[in-house]
């Protein structure tokens, strides 16, 4: 059992094939990457590995490069078991893009090392805010989450839209006028 940093681009492929076992919820397989998911992240792999080099030299000359692209892995009998996903945001806050345990090795204490582990280093960088997301059904997650100091905070909506052609305005509220804006 060993907790070590993610090391590119070695651990690349690795580290997105636990990721993808490891978002299988047998108790809830809605929560669980779907197939037509697994392909565009292999894709993206495939893009990744493609253009590391740039993205190596990037992050050696440009400091906002070299806060993307962190995590951990939790390695047993030689698997990766579990694995980690941060990034720095702004100068004191990050996110927590992932943190999966394969089904097989949950409810061990691996989330809570691994979380830690960021923490630890957030903390070492005089980091002050830490926001990840969970699903809201997740209870184990949740928990973890509160018992290391976490708290709940949603500054987010969720909007769904099923591709049907969007109703036209007729009538606006005074002082506000349609504009079509150009993509950059």
């Amino acid at each position: 059992m060993s907790l070590r940093k993610i090391k590119l681009p070695q651990d690349i492929y690795p580290t997105a094939e636990t990721a993808m076992k490891s978002f299988q919820y047998p108790e809830n397989p809605e929560w669980g990457i779907q197939q037509d998911e697994k392909e565009q992240i292999r894709g993206m792999l495939n893009n990744l590995k493609r253009f590391w080099p740039i993205l190596a030299v990037l992050r050696w000359v440009v400091p906002s490069f070299r806060d993307i692209l962190l995590g951990h892995i939790w390695e047993e009998g030689g698997i990766i078991a579990g694995i980690s996903m941060y990034q720095r945001r702004t100068k004191t806050d990050y996110y927590i893009s992932s943190i999966s345990v394969l089904p097989e090795y949950r409810r061990r204490g691996i989330a809570r090392k691994m979380l830690n582990a960021i923490l630890d280093v957030v903390k070492a960088q005089g980091g002050g805010k830490v926001l990840l997301d969970v699903i809201s059904e997740n209870f184990p997650a949740y928990v973890l989450y509160e018992k290391l100091g976490f708290e709940h905070f949603s500054g987010s909506i969720i909007l769904n839209y099923n591709g049907d052609a969007l109703p036209e305005l007729v009538d606006l509220p005074s002082g506000y006028e349609i504009v079509n804006l150009k993509p950059n």
